[in-house]
């Protein structure tokens, strides 16, 4: 579990072979959600380990 300041840009993701759930809470409709990943993006090389 994370939680994030208000105002503070983050990333939540998996890789093809790591799976991830996410569910977001928030108290108002103050939400701005970033782009979506590519297809392109998500099946790219990695930029970091992830193991």
């Amino acid at each position: 579990m994370i939680w994030t300041p208000p105002g503070e840009e983050h990333w939540h993701g998996a890789a093809p072979d790591h799976f991830m759930t996410h569910i977001a809470l928030w108290e108002t409709d103050d939400v701005d959600w970033l782009d979506h990943v590519t297809d392109t993006e998500y099946a790219g090389p990695r930029t970091r380990d992830l193991s």
